[in-house]
């Protein structure tokens, strides 16, 4: 079989022949069976299994396993605390996406380093300079007859919010914004009604300091109410 192969260390080399190649391999050698199409892989042994299924038109990166299939271009990280992906500018790196789900999933920074776009698995994002970024998020509630905890921040990070939200239950919606600000155990806040459709005086919202954090409450006189809220500290 005619073979295209590529050698980890000495960059690309085309073989023609018969056979695998002949020389000792290392990881991260690879060759391909022209006449069939399949990969083969060198980690341990040859194998077909890791690249046998990367059709044209696909570019697959791998520091573990995986099979390509769909995507025009995958990369498989390795479970390393390092980012899967960066991007590295002529002044340092600008973005980057880490192998994991939770905690920080990617960033886009600054001249010195800093993210000034850093997004979270808790569905936040943080932007601006990094002593005091401003956080961005969005939220949904269900809330039933009595107290239902919309929203918390830290009192500790943050030193005031707003809240654009919308209110409904069956016929009856309202949208409005609430500012709140707080200090130490104290705090204030102003809700402005927009508009609203049927009657709404069933749910009302509140502001407290409850430890070290700020909780945006909502009470409901009837169950049933869905509350959607755009999330902004700072």
């Amino acid at each position: 079989m005619a073979v295209v192969y590529s050698k980890s260390d000495q960059g690309l080399t085309v073989t023609t022949g018969t056979g695998a190649p002949t020389h000792t391999a290392v990881a991260g050698d690879s060759y391909t069976d022209t006449s069939t199409g399949t990969k083969y892989f060198y980690s341990t042994s040859w194998q077909s299994t890791l690249l046998s299924n990367v059709t044209s038109s696909r570019m697959y990166i791998s520091s573990s396993t995986g099979t390509v299939s769909g995507s025009s271009l995958i990369v498989y990280g390795s479970g390393s605390t390092l980012p899967i992906f960066t991007v590295q500018g002529s002044q340092g790196e600008v973005f980057s996406v880490t192998d994991s789900l939770t905690g920080s999933l990617f960033s886009v920074n600054d001249i010195s380093g800093l993210p000034i776009i850093e997004t979270f698995s808790d569905s936040t994002t943080l932007i601006g300079n990094y002593n005091a970024p401003s956080l961005y998020t969005t939220n949904k509630q269900t809330a039933n007859v009595g107290i239902t905890t919309i929203y918390s921040l830290t009192t500790s990070s943050y030193d005031g919010a707003f809240f654009d939200y919308a209110i409904k239950s069956g016929s009856n919606a309202r949208v409005g914004q609430i500012m709140g600000l707080w200090s130490g155990t104290s705090v204030n806040f102003l809700e402005t009604t927009a508009s609203s459709f049927g009657t709404t005086t069933g749910f009302t919202f509140g502001m407290s300091i409850s430890g070290s954090n700020m909780i945006l409450s909502g009470s409901a006189s009837s169950a049933g109410w869905t509350v959607k809220t755009i999330v902004r500290a700072i």
